[in-house]
């Protein structure tokens, strides 16, 4: 039944969104048991996983994610953020590029990205990032983007 499947998703949210993330995971646990798509649950279940220090488990589900939609941002994107925790930037930078050519409007993407480049010592590149986020009237962190300037100083 759908209404099942939304009702364990969308109390799994909210536990998310209390920092019940124990709670959280047994519902989307639940709705992915039932049949159909479950993209958003394991998402959802990927993310909370994170926040519990189970950063392997969420990257199986983000894994399954982009098995399930490839076309979507949200996986790539949160995986490699992801990946960039578990301190592997050139897969955080792959997975970066692939959400910029699924969706080469959305400046979170150019952000990460320029965390991956940083962290891999290319401070240009990470620049760049930047300054186009910032010139097309997105927000970057400033204590970042000054650690970026300073260290393209270098």
């Amino acid at each position: 039944d759908p209404y099942y499947r939304n009702g364990y998703s969308n109390r799994g949210s909210s536990y998310c969104m209390q920092g019940k993330f124990d709670s959280a995971i047994a519902d989307f646990n639940s709705c992915i048991r039932l049949p159909g798509n479950h993209f958003d649950a394991q998402l959802n279940r990927a993310i909370a996983y994170a926040q519990t220090q189970h950063p392997d488990l969420a990257l199986e589900d983000f894994n399954r994610c982009v098995e399930l939609e490839p076309g979507k941002t949200e996986a790539v994107m949160n995986r490699g953020i992801l990946l960039l925790y578990l301190k592997q930037p050139e897969k955080a930078l792959v997975d970066f590029n692939t959400g910029i050519r699924l969706n080469p409007d959305n400046p979170e993407l150019y952000v990460q990205r320029s965390h991956a480049y940083f962290n891999l010592g290319k401070y240009r590149e990470a620049f760049q990032d930047l300054q186009l986020v910032m010139n097309s009237g997105g927000k970057v962190d400033q204590s970042f983007y000054d650690q970026v300037k300073t260290s393209l100083n270098k």
